[in-house]
């Protein structure tokens, strides 16, 4: 896809007490997401945190954060803490029903362009920028950032091809938020908010390549306003394309095939474009993903076939890991393949195929039985739950405390 390519539409369907977020790459479902609609999300939320207990067994803190449950903060290196103290926390994840929120004492604000490290002064781009001018321009860039020696950065995918006065502006807007968070923190009570992340829709934006979505899509007039005057303070020049879907004759989930790509998205079975399938089995540990070649026609050398399958599967296994939103660890049983060569090639592939995905995914090579190890960074909530969640009529906080053990 070109950097500035058009080709992502965003669904946004607003309900009593949800907004199911789709996005679309040429019409094909990549992402779905449920989320509270009257509710300010709570992950990257920055606030005060007061110590309710501190575990030297499991070397952590439990903190009121007063988000509805309590926060776990990790102790590491030493770190000592006494009940009753109040700390500036961010909240990095959702959390379960023993340990609550998982926290952090090391906050980040993100922008389209940077992250603002205020306690970690390294300056570093994304990984996945690779042209060594583009990479060179922006070191160049990052030297020149405000506030460079009481803090740090990092230069996200997005801040490639963008006009070093863009990149400048927002690292000001970031250093502006921190000083307002910094200022306040010593007056703050416990429980209270200082930074408040954007609404889902935003994020969805926010992360996306620039001049790369088509358009966002809305089907409720309500929220097609909010969103407006939304994108208006924050990304005015996408005001544009946002769209109000008339549900006429056809809502937005017949009208765009959300329905039937669901469905297939929830099956064990999963056709692969050259033949053969996955299955997919998600456990509470992990999830499991087996390749195989169905049943072949004609005389093919069942290495090639072997090699030829696992790669269709290496390409649909990406976009199935972000479509039904796997993380944690993941396993998958490749077919068997004897030259070396094509499995460093499988590999290559599938490192390739996760380069685009949002989430932190990491391929930790194959295994000597053939298995191939993946991590994927766990955030949200699974596809299976989301589905369950959209169609229940539980408030999205009763369905997190009935469903936990689904999505932890």
């Amino acid at each position: 896809m070109k950097h500035n390519e058009a080709t992502y539409i965003i669904t946004v369907q607003a309900r009593a007490e949800t907004l199911s977020v789709g996005l679309l790459e040429q019409g094909r479902l990549i992402e779905y997401e449920v989320f509270p609609r009257h509710s300010l999300p709570v992950i990257d939320r920055v606030c005060i945190g007061k110590v309710k207990e501190v575990s030297l067994t499991l070397h952590a803190a439990f903190l009121d954060c007063g988000a509805g449950k309590s926060g776990f903060l990790p102790l590491r290196g030493g770190r000592k803490l006494a009940c009753g103290e109040e700390l500036l926390v961010q909240i990095v994840k959702e959390g379960t029903q023993d340990k609550g929120y998982l926290l952090t004492e090391k906050i980040s604000l993100s922008g389209k362009y940077l992250v603002l490290t205020p306690f970690d002064r390294r300056v570093s781009l994304s990984s996945k920028i690779q042209n060594p001018e583009e990479r060179a321009r922006l070191h160049r860039l990052a030297s020149c950032l405000p506030n460079l020696k009481q803090t740090g950065y990092i230069l996200r995918t997005d801040a490639q091809g963008q006009s070093d006065a863009d990149i400048q502006r927002e690292a000001e807007e970031l250093v502006k938020q921190w000083e307002t968070i910094r200022r306040r923190a010593p007056y703050a009570t416990s429980g209270s908010i200082l930074y408040q992340p954007m609404p889902p829709v935003l994020t969805y934006i926010k992360n996306l390549p620039t001049g790369s979505i088509q358009k966002i899509v809305v089907d409720d007039t309500a929220y097609y306003r909010q969103l407006k005057d939304a994108l208006q303070s924050t990304y005015p020049a996408l005001t544009g394309i946002v769209c109000h879907h008339d549900q006429g004759r056809f809502g937005i989930q017949e009208f765009y095939k959300l329905t039937s790509q669901l469905q297939r998205a929830l099956a064990k079975r999963v056709p692969l474009r050259k033949g053969g399938f996955l299955v997919i089995e998600q456990t509470e540990a992990m999830a499991v993903i087996d390749v195989n070649s169905g049943s072949p026609a004609g005389r093919m050398d069942f290495e090639e076939l072997a090699y030829s399958t696992n790669c269709a599967a290496a390409e649909e296994i990406a976009r199935q890991m972000r479509l039904r939103n796997l993380s944690g660890i993941i396993v998958v049983d490749f077919i068997d393949m004897r030259r070396e060569e094509h499995k460093t090639a499988l590999l290559d592939l599938l490192r390739k195929a996760t380069h685009s995905d949002p989430r932190r995914t990491t391929i930790h090579g194959m295994t000597n039985l053939g298995l191939v190890e993946i991590s994927r960074q766990k955030k949200s909530l699974p596809l299976q739950v989301s589905i369950q969640l959209e169609a229940g009529g539980q408030s999205y906080e009763e369905f997190l405390e009935d469903h936990e053990e689904n999505y932890d």
